[in-house]
């Protein structure tokens, strides 16, 4: 049976409300390593990436994990969330436009409320996928 959580319908086919972020920047890439403590020159450095087989620089998967966990907590509590996994799939570039999405695919009665089943992507403007996810949450 259907559930609201504020304004967002939970029910099994509703899709979460998205976001777009981008065109992404080497600046972002700074930053993010810089926050994070992921400095690979890979991520900032031409020389160092293309040494590495790669074209240019390119976005760190985990900075697309955490704009798809952004994109996740804007319509679920934090604490709601029980499990959100990913699986990398292609690099980002600069330039990219990145979409993310969500949808509800499953629905599990608990002792305390249900728990929800979330595919989750994340597609460039072409429709390349950068990475598939998973996520549960409970609605108690």
């Amino acid at each position: 049976m259907p559930a609201m959580q504020g304004t967002l319908l939970l029910a099994v086919d509703s899709e979460l409300p998205s976001i777009v972020k981008g065109p992404l920047k080497r600046e972002d890439f700074v930053r993010y390593g810089t926050s994070s403590g992921d400095r690979h020159p890979m991520h900032v450095d031409d020389a160092a990436a293309q040494q590495a087989g790669m074209s240019g620089v390119f976005a760190q998967g985990m900075l697309l994990m955490g704009y798809l966990a952004q994109m996740l907590a804007s319509s679920v509590s934090q604490k709601a969330v029980k499990m959100f996994k990913v699986r990398f799939l292609n690099v980002a570039w600069p330039g990219e436009i990145l979409h993310y999405r969500g949808r509800i695919v499953g629905m599990q009665p608990t002792k305390d409320g249900t728990l929800f089943e979330v595919e989750l992507s994340v597609n460039n403007s072409a429709g390349e996928k950068k990475l598939a996810g998973w996520a549960t949450f409970s609605s108690a």
